[in-house]
C-alpha cells in the first residue's frame, strides 16, 4: 500500500519559507494552515538560525543552543517532521517522523537534525566543513493519506511513503526528490 502526505516544505538556509501546493484533506488542514501562518512571520527566522547553530554545535561536540523563545505553529502529534540536508545539489541526510518521542519541539528537532547528519545509512555523515555549504530543509508534513493509484501522486510536491508487507516504511520528502541528480 502506497501513501502520499500533504506537506509544507520550509527551507531554513533562506530567509524566505517556501509553501509547497498542498492537497485538501480535513484532517491536517488546521495545522498545515498554522505552520503556514507561521511561516510569515519573524519568528520564522529565529527557528532558521536555531537549526543551523543546532547542527554545528553537533557536529563540533559543543554545548545546546538555547531554544528561541518562540512556540512552533502545531503540536508535533499534528504534523510529520523532517530535516534533510544538500550539498552541492546532492542529498546527505533526511531525517525525521510523523509520531515523535519526544514532546518538546527543541528535543525533537534536534533528534531530527543529529539523526540527518549521521543516521541516514543511503549518505555518508556531514563533516562540519560542510555544513556552510549546506541547505537544511524543514518538511512539515500531513500524517499519509492512502492512494490507489501512485501515478496520480506528483511526488515533486507531495512526497510519498511507501509501506511494505513487513511494516516497514520508507519516506521521500520533496526535498530529497528535486535535486539536480534527479534532474528537476
Amino acid at each position: 500500500m502506497r501513501f502520499f502526505m500533504k506537506l509544507l516544505k520550509i527551507k531554513i538556509i533562506t530567509a524566505l519559507i517556501i509553501l509547497l501546493p498542498l492537497l485538501s484533506m480535513a484532517s491536517s488542514d488546521s495545522c498545515l494552515e498554522k505552520w503556514e501562518e507561521f511561516s510569515h512571520r519573524t519568528e520564522k527566522i529565529q527557528l532558521k538560525n536555531w537549526i543551523r547553530t543546532t547542527a554545528f554545535n553537533i557536529l563540533s561536540k559543543n554545548k545546546d543552543a538555547a531554544y528561541p523563545d518562540i512556540e512552533l505553529p502545531a503540536q508535533p502529534e499534528c504534523t510529520g517532521l523532517f530535516i534533510t540536508l544538500i550539498r552541492k545539489g546532492k542529498v546527505r541526510g533526511c531525517y525525521g517522523a510523523f509520531t515523535h518521542r519526544y514532546n518538546s519541539p527543541a528535543d525533537i528537532l534536534k533528534d531530527y537534525i543529529k539523526g540527518a547528519l549521521y543516521l541516514d545509512p543511503r549518505h555518508t555523515p556531514l563533516e562540519k566543513y560542510e555544513l556552510e555549504e549546506t541547505e537544511i530543509v524543514l518538511t512539515v508534513t500531513s500524517k499519509p493519506e492512502p492512494v490507489d493509484d501512485i501515478n496520480n501522486v506528483d511526488i515533486s510536491n507531495f512526497g510519498l511513503f511507501i509501506e511494505c508487507e513487513d511494516s516497514s516504511g520508507t519516506v521521500i520528502v520533496p526535498a530529497e526528490y528535486k535535486t539536480p541528480r534527479r534532474g528537476t
